[in-house]
């Protein structure tokens, strides 16, 4: 019983924090994506040091049956994020940096894209949310059975 309630915790944990790492990509688009690119740099860089180092001292088969599980779905839901995020800060550029003679276009134009493209950053969004669910999951119950 023990072991369900702590893996049942681990599943809500594993939630919260990718559910945080999302929200931080989406602000990252008021750094007019500033941010939301040092997100991916960091956690490209920070993940392929772990992999290499779990690779090197427990071998590759230990790291793909530990990482691979989880790792594919996490990583299509942060490109997904990141894809909303740059779309949200090409907007906001677009409506803060043009010309003084070009901003009512500008402006009516970013306004266009917004409703035009919303749609499909809204489904990207709610999937990657779903994925991060999933992820979760598989993080909590079938990553750590499989090493």
């Amino acid at each position: 019983m023990t072991v369900h309630l702590s893996l049942h915790e681990n599943v809500w944990e594993y939630i919260g924090h990718n559910l945080q790492i999302e929200l931080l990509f989406l602000l990252g688009a008021v750094t007019f994506d500033v941010g939301t690119l040092f997100l991916l740099i960091f956690n490209g860089v920070t993940g392929s040091i772990f992999a290499t180092a779990i690779a090197l001292h427990y071998g590759v088969g230990f790291l793909l049956r530990g990482l691979l599980p989880h790792g594919v779905p996490e990583t299509l839901a942060w490109l997904f994020i990141a894809t909303c995020s740059f779309f949200m800060g090409s907007r906001l550029r677009a409506y803060f940096f043009q010309r003084k003679e070009e901003s009512t276009t500008a402006k009516e134009q970013a306004g266009k894209g917004v409703h035009n493209s919303a749609a499909i950053y809204i489904f990207l969004l709610f999937m990657a949310t779903l994925l991060i669910l999933l992820v979760g999951f598989l993080e909590a119950y079938v990553s750590p059975h499989l090493i």
